[in-house]
């Protein structure tokens, strides 16, 4: 019930914390090559995509994959956090504050991200995370438990009659005793040892017959 929950605050934790690493990272860069080596290196090792737009020419640098369709399908995720991010009254207030500011939306193909996004001298570090695990994770999740509700109901029934068993046969030695003392026959006694309850019972139904 907690999973994508949890999972949801860890990767928003994860994109915070990562663009936090790259703003680091990128204190004195000489170059834009330098910010794209800086970038791809560091979508290596965390696993977040990271973009970089300077705020005086709108300029965004990405590192570019082999892949046309990634490089276009990221920078359309860029241009519309920043876009989201400068329409926004109160996140564009946060980001001016310099505050970090994290948003989550979903693309036309209907694909969860999330992103993260920081103002560092003129220039907004924004990064972003794909949590189409989480879904993935989840419908996983969701065929395991059908199993596993299934197994559980076998064990639950099957500790059911071996407990039920367990308390219905000194309940019927006692019930017989009983019957016997109703009928004013009192030469019957309990025999079963229990140390609860029902050994209780039986001692207290074998004293009251005696």
């Amino acid at each position: 019930i907690l999973f994508e929950k949890i999972y949801n605050d860890k990767k928003e934790n994860d994109i915070k914390s990562n663009v936090i690493k790259f703003r680091d990272t990128l204190s004195n860069p000489k170059d834009e090559r330098e910010i794209i080596e800086s970038i791809k290196k560091f979508e290596n090792n965390y696993n977040t995509s990271i973009g970089v737009v300077n705020t005086e020419n709108n300029i965004i640098v990405t590192f570019k994959t082999d892949s046309e369709t990634i490089d276009s399908k990221n920078t359309e995720i860029f241009n519309y956090v920043i876009k989201t991010i400068k329409t926004d009254p109160e996140l564009l207030n946060e980001m001016i504050n310099k505050k970090q500011v994290t948003i989550s939306f979903k693309n036309s193909e209907n694909t969860k991200y999330l992103a993260s996004a920081l103002l560092h001298e003129n220039n907004i570090i924004v990064g972003f995370t794909s949590l189409q695990y989480v879904k993935e994770a989840m419908g996983v999740i969701g065929i395991f438990y059908k199993y596993f509700y299934l197994g559980a109901i076998v064990v639950i029934v099957v500790l059911a009659l071996i407990y039920s068993k367990f308390i219905t046969k000194p309940l019927r030695e006692i019930n017989k005793v009983a019957v016997r003392m109703s009928n004013l026959d009192f030469s019957q006694r309990c025999t079963m040892v229990y140390e609860d309850e029902i050994g209780n019972l039986g001692e207290t139904l074998n004293f009251l017959g005696q």
